[in-house]
């Protein structure tokens, strides 16, 4: 049982991450995404959502073909504040309500889904354990892009704000970026450990990207789309092995990030407008 865990924020760029709210304890949290005032999580026993100035989380019953399957739901993806794309262990499930009720949508064999990343221009790119698939109507239909990243399972993608050609994949053995829509991929070094690198978080900036790093702990921050990287704070935080990060849009001083320990924790920026940790 995972006791630790809530929501937490920091006064300042340097941290420490402190406890504000109720979180998940009890639950893996694996990813996380934004819609409107709510944050969505998926965990090892679904989807759940808060309104995130309450922390208050209530399960998103995920009900397919008249049963609930209880997913392990590998990655979020809020394209507005009713349509959701969800990466699980049983399939790509899409909801056009707010997560209330969903369907599955079936990419190349079928199987398993376990990341999804969205473009500023409304095209999706998800990846499964055979390959990268994407959308250009919303996740209603699908087509095949290549056969995935080499020696490597993708468990976070992320475009570059303001592209939909740049799009970046956390994997189990490192940093990953391709430049024409995940047909061809090459690692990430710049200091960055070639490594199990969990969380990928974009800012809005198009500049400023936050991993972190799964097998020895810890966040990594870029500054510079991804050519370089140094250490981020984690202190306050119950562990420093993370699973998933997300940034905020509409405030990008404000990051969101699920440690192993459990639950889901805010980290805020000293100053308004500031980017999240920018120095």
């Amino acid at each position: 049982m995972r006791q630790h865990g809530g929501v937490l924020s920091a006064p300042r760029p340097g941290g420490p991450w402190s406890r504000l709210g109720d979180g998940l304890e009890g639950r893996e949290v694996l990813s996380l995404a934004l819609a409107g005032d709510e944050v969505l999580a998926g965990t090892d026993d679904g989807l759940f959502v808060s309104v995130s100035h309450c922390g208050v989380w209530r399960r998103l019953p995920t009900v397919i073909a008249g049963g609930d399957v209880h997913p392990r739901v590998r990655d979020v993806a809020a394209l507005s504040d009713t349509l959701v794309l969800a990466a699980t262990s049983a399939g790509l499930l899409r909801s056009a309500d707010g997560g209330e009720r969903w369907e599955r949508r079936v990419l190349g064999l079928g199987g398993s889904a376990d990341a999804l990343a969205v473009a500023g221009s409304g095209l999706i790119l998800a990846a499964t354990p055979l390959g990268f698939f994407k959308s250009a109507d919303g996740g209603a239909t699908w087509a095949a892009v290549s056969a995935g990243a080499p020696d490597a399972r993708v468990q976070n993608l992320a475009f570059l704000p303001g592209s939909d050609r740049v799009v970046f994949a956390s994997t189990t053995r490192g940093l990953m970026r391709s430049a024409d829509q995940g047909r061809t991929w090459e690692h990430r070094g710049g200091g960055l450990p070639l490594l199990d690198i969990t969380g990928l978080a974009m800012d809005p900036n198009g500049r400023t990207i936050t991993v972190s790093e799964f097998s020895e702990g810890g966040l990594w921050r870029s500054l510079d789309a991804g050519e370089t990287w140094s250490r981020f704070p984690t202190t306050g935080l119950p562990s420093e092995r993370v699973w998933a990060l997300a940034v905020d849009a509409s405030s990008p001083g404000r990051l969101l990030a699920a440690a192993a320990a459990g639950g889901v924790h805010e980290w805020r920026s000293a100053e308004p407008g500031e980017a999240a940790g920018a120095q």
